[in-house]
């Protein structure tokens, strides 16, 4: 996947937009990416300052040039930082793509990470000529697993000790999938 190559994505749908991380974002990113629930599941260094901010937002600057990592901001309809939602991992032998994300605690539990896994796996099966997404997540994330059913991914297997915690332990992960036939077909 090249950055040439790259159509322009669908910015908007269910009450959110993705767009790339710019300056606005960076004292929302520290405070996200402070919360426990993130720093538990989302390798960011802890405690998260401004300067990884920055270096974050640098690196996802350099993904959309490459076409290599697409990382966006989900934002509401004031350009609020929301989470983030990307494709990474790219296969394009296999036509697979992985699909990430995360919520920042004051925007949790409104649908904003299904509606933004739909819109972007919507534009990684359609758009950009991928059969299949995959998503992982950790099996004791209980949220990130239902975002997985509700966005429209089937559960297809365990991966014991797939992952590495921050302290060191391996953990057992899910794996989903989403394929280009099952995506909903949107009026």
């Amino acid at each position: 996947m090249t950055a040439t190559a790259l159509p322009d994505p669908p910015l908007r749908a269910d009450g959110i937009g993705l767009r790339p991380l710019d300056w606005r974002d960076i004292d929302p990113l520290v405070e996200a990416c402070n919360d426990p629930v993130i720093a538990e599941y989302i390798p960011v260094p802890s405690p998260y300052t401004k300067d990884d901010a920055r270096a974050y937002a640098a690196i996802t600057a350099r993904g959309f040039e490459s076409g290599d990592n697409l990382q966006f901001a989900v934002v509401d309809e004031d350009g609020r930082l929301l989470g983030s939602c990307g494709l990474n991992h790219a296969s394009e032998g296999r036509q697979t793509i992985e699909i990430g994300y995360w919520v920042a605690p004051w925007a949790r539990r409104r649908g904003v990470a299904t509606a933004a896994v739909r819109l972007l796996a919507g534009w990684a099966l359609g758009a950009l000529g991928f059969e299949r997404v995959e998503l992982y997540a950790a099996v004791d994330n209980v949220a990130s697993r239902r975002v997985a059913v509700k966005a429209g991914f089937t559960e297809e297997g365990y991966l014991r000790a797939r992952e590495r915690t921050r302290g060191g332990q391996r953990r057992d992960m899910l794996v989903y999938s989403l394929l280009a036939d099952e995506v909903p077909v949107r009026a």
